[in-house]
């Protein structure tokens, strides 16, 4: 009985000190080892995501992740404005929740890293939400298990990943001729009408 009480105050404190490190801005790259069963803990990372502003790095490999914390807690993490990178590495992520990370990657301006190796989607599965993907100007590289991909799906995704990184180191210039009256065009991705979800983001973030 002492035991599995040492272990929850642990826990406790383990908590208060994640959250307090999450809200004092005192780092920029995080592990939240939380245990994703328990949505109280979840809703207190949460709020406290709300209120952090420097925050570039997360990883939540290892932690179960599937369509619950994806609708959740990942959305928050997505809100972040410096997000750089997530782990989301040897989780439960399937085509559902795979899906609804695509709708969080559309709308990021900041992300260019994920990790979603070890997960339980197929690579026809995949395919469908490429799109999404492809509505993003600033994800550079996806960590997917060796094999996963054939050799056409590797091609459309390393072509997007290189199209980002040519955007990015293209940004510059790309301002100047703006501002010097050069007139640019820019593709509008319209994804397929059933797999679009509303995830509470402004149209214009697209």
């Amino acid at each position: 009985m002492s035991s599995t009480r040492s272990e929850i105050e642990q826990e406790d404190l383990y908590m208060g000190d994640l959250i307090e490190l999450i809200r004092s801005n005192a780092t920029n790259s995080i592990r939240l080892d939380i245990d994703m069963s328990k949505p109280f803990e979840m809703q207190r990372i949460e709020s406290a995501l709300c209120r952090n502003t420097c925050i570039e790095h997360i990883d939540l490999s290892n932690k179960q992740v599937g369509v619950y914390v994806m609708d959740t807690l990942v959305q928050k993490i997505f809100q972040l404005p410096r997000l750089k990178s997530l782990d989301l590495s040897n989780n439960e992520i399937d085509a559902r929740a795979l899906h609804t990370l695509s709708l969080y990657v559309a709308h990021s301006q900041t992300i260019e890293e994920i990790d979603l190796t070890g997960n339980t989607f197929a690579s026809e599965e995949i395919d469908p939400f490429f799109i999404f993907f492809q509505m993003n100007s600033t994800l550079k590289k996806i960590h997917w298990d060796e094999g996963l991909l054939n050799e056409k799906q590797s091609q459309s995704w390393n072509g997007l990943m290189s199209r980002n990184a040519r955007m990015f180191t293209m940004d510059a210039p790309l301002e100047e001729e703006q501002s010097s009256g050069t007139s640019t065009t820019s593709q509008v991705l319209t994804p397929p009408s059933r797999y679009v979800r509303t995830l509470g983001f402004h149209p214009a973030t697209i």
